[in-house]
């Protein structure tokens, strides 16, 4: 890696030259990292967690990680790439801001392409954005799937937020600075 490329540049142009299977297995490794976003998202209420990462050239955001109670729903989750031009978590992306809210499959924005495909109905969602160095690379999601649940009370958004802040530093851009150990760099090549 260059070393005047800012990682935030250089982490998702070289995780999306991996092969999808190798951003996921990168990222199915760094589960012991990442589990703590799955304690938070619990405490908070969530049924299910994802982190989703933009690929880099702007065109959309992929779910590489995925927790959830009884393993969630995983396998319709992860690898699952959403277009950044419709969707809550795009919007969050795009505009890095925090998004909550309760009833969102009656809502026009709400992508319901995800939930067709891991056969679900999205009733609350949180979204935040996250990054490294200070510069956002995808957006944190936690949803709840049950009608009549809980949903995400006023003050979640800015305990996650002020949570996240914190994760990023002290786990997230160790972890991705250790992932950069083994991806390919542009020309196709490990560093």
């Amino acid at each position: 890696m260059n070393s005047l490329e800012p990682l935030a540049d250089a982490f998702p142009r070289r995780l999306f030259c991996a092969s999808a299977e190798e951003r996921l297995a990168l990222f199915q490794e760094a589960e012991a990292a990442l589990v703590s976003l799955w304690d938070k998202a619990a405490e908070l209420g969530a049924d299910e967690t994802s982190l989703w990462i933009a690929d880099g050239e702007g065109g959309c955001l992929e779910a590489l990680w995925h927790a959830g109670r009884q393993g969630g729903h995983g396998d319709a989750v992860l690898g699952f790439r959403q277009p950044l031009d419709r969707g809550f978590i795009s919007m969050v992306f795009l505009h890095q801001q925090a998004f909550s809210d309760h009833d969102i499959a009656q809502q026009a924005q709400h992508d319901v392409s995800l939930d067709q495909v891991a056969e679900v109905t999205t009733h609350s969602m949180l979204a935040l954005p996250f990054g490294v160095e200070g510069d956002v690379l995808g957006v944190w999601s936690l949803v709840v799937l049950k009608p009549g649940a809980s949903v995400f009370a006023s003050n979640d958004a800015k305990d996650a937020q002020e949570w996240l802040q914190t994760w990023e530093v002290s786990t997230f851009e160790p972890l991705v600075e250790q992932m950069m150990m083994s991806l390919p760099d542009a020309k196709g090549g490990a560093e």
